[in-house]
């Protein structure tokens, strides 16, 4: 759980970071700002109280960030950056540094912490259990270093990444640079061949 320092001078408060309390602190305390100070206690083990020679007196309090406003622990969010395709994922944890929300990342289940201007809310409507046992797991498609986007094929445990539907075999990951999950329509011939016979069968 992220923490920041609520910091108050001559009454006005204002919450700044851990890392900057602690940099007043230790300034304070140990560097040439030490000069400037008239009498400086500690409140707890990571509170202090400083009186300033030219007047100043600021008192700094370590507490827990609020929560993102708009957000919730759990809650199904949309991360959009600048250049990037969209990620889905949900809110990790609301107690993170101001203006920022932890987001735990669907496919590589990582947390990373994003702007909150780049995460959005994502409304979608609950399914019952049975309609969520039929529907079969979503999967985005891929897209080649050539621009190509194929169907998704095998997934590959050892490389741990998937092939293109036309040729899934390990090979095929090896053959192109990269391969790039996305949501946009599938280009390639071959793939949409066989996805043509398969909606044929069915």
């Amino acid at each position: 759980m992220a923490s920041i320092y609520k910091r108050t001078e001559n009454g006005t408060t204002a919450s700044i970071t851990r890392a900057e309390g602690l940099a007043e602190i230790n300034n304070a305390m140990m560097g040439v700002g030490r000069r400037q100070v008239r009498t400086m206690s500690s409140i707890t083990r990571t509170d202090y109280d400083i009186e300033y020679k030219d007047g100043r007196h600021v008192r700094l309090a370590l507490t827990d960030a609020p929560a993102p406003e708009g957000f919730t622990q759990g809650q199904a969010v949309l991360v959009q950056r600048p250049g990037q395709a969209p990620r889905a994922g949900t809110v990790a944890h609301i107690h993170t540094a101001p203006g920022y929300v932890a987001v735990l990342d669907d496919k590589y289940r990582s947390v990373s912490s994003y702007p909150t201007r780049f995460v959005a809310a994502v409304e979608s409507e609950k399914d019952s259990p049975e309609e969520l046992a039929e529907k079969p797991p979503a999967r985005p498609n891929i897209q080649t270093h050539a621009g190509t986007v194929h169907a998704p094929g095998r997934y590959d445990k050892v490389l741990k990444t998937e092939a293109p539907k036309c040729c899934a075999s390990r090979s095929a990951l090896l053959r192109y640079h990269y391969l790039v999950p996305v949501d946009v329509p599938v280009t390639c011939r071959r793939c949409l061949a066989g996805l043509a016979k398969e909606a044929s069968r069915s």
